[in-house]
């Protein structure tokens, strides 16, 4: 058979190549997200520190500090997820997948917040 002739592969040749594929994306993904994903844990670790100061030792000048990362964090969730859009299966619609985005958006948001304000209470309690 010459290499001008189109191959053929068989069915089981067929599933180990998408097995590979699905395999590949998986892996893809977590290269790339698990650094983000350990970055906007810095970010709630900064926002905890932050807390936790405002909480031992309440200063004026850390109120705008607080009310702006927290503020950005929610922005930036936000446009993260309306830049890198969500497919979900069987939502067609672009405008009803955008208030998913948004939603999701929200709650990472809201979600990094408590995870703030429960870190803060636990390092809170060990100390005087």
């Amino acid at each position: 058979m010459s290499d001008d002739q189109p191959k053929f592969e068989s069915p089981e040749e067929l599933h180990s190549t998408a097995v590979d594929v699905a395999f590949d994306r998986f892996h893809n993904f977590w290269l790339i997200a698990t650094p983000k994903i350990f970055e906007w844990f810095e970010w709630v670790a900064v926002l905890g520190a932050l807390t936790f100061l405002y909480n031992k030792h309440p200063a004026a000048a850390l109120v705008p500090l607080l009310v702006l990362g927290y503020l950005s964090l929610v922005f930036y969730f936000g446009a993260f997820f309306l830049k890198h859009r969500i497919t979900i299966p069987g939502v067609h619609s672009k405008a009803l997948q955008d208030i998913l985005s948004g939603f999701l958006a929200i709650a990472l948001g809201f979600g990094a917040n408590r995870l703030v304000q429960l870190a803060v209470s636990a390092f809170s309690i060990g100390t005087p």
